[in-house]
């Protein structure tokens, strides 16, 4: 069993979600499973995966969720990567896996 590690910006990341009013489960405690939250907002979810910076890659778990996961999905670097995943998802649209920083 694999534990999942939590990046620097975890918690922060979590938080500013529940700020703009997400319901929010960290999946993080147990095995991993190729994404750190579930994230509900207005009657839509997604998972997330956190990274402390664009340069990280994703683990082998977490490609593997990211190709055959047929829900929404995103990773998330700041606070940028928050808004838009959390406007996305309210208003029922679609978005990318990999947020953009500064500038999308």
């Amino acid at each position: 069993m694999t534990r999942k590690k939590r990046d620097a910006n975890h918690n922060e990341i979590a938080d500013l979600f529940r700020q703009l009013g997400a319901s929010v489960s960290d999946v993080t405690q147990g095995e991993s499973v190729g994404y750190d939250l579930v994230i509900g907002v207005q009657g839509h979810s997604a998972t997330i995966e956190i990274k402390a910076d664009s340069k990280r890659n994703l683990t082998e778990i977490e490609k593997e969720h990211s190709r055959t996961w047929n829900g929404k999905h995103a990773v998330v670097h700041d606070a940028a990567g928050v808004l838009l995943v959390f406007t996305k998802l309210a208003s029922g649209k679609r978005f990318p896996l990999e947020c953009p920083r500064n500038g999308w």
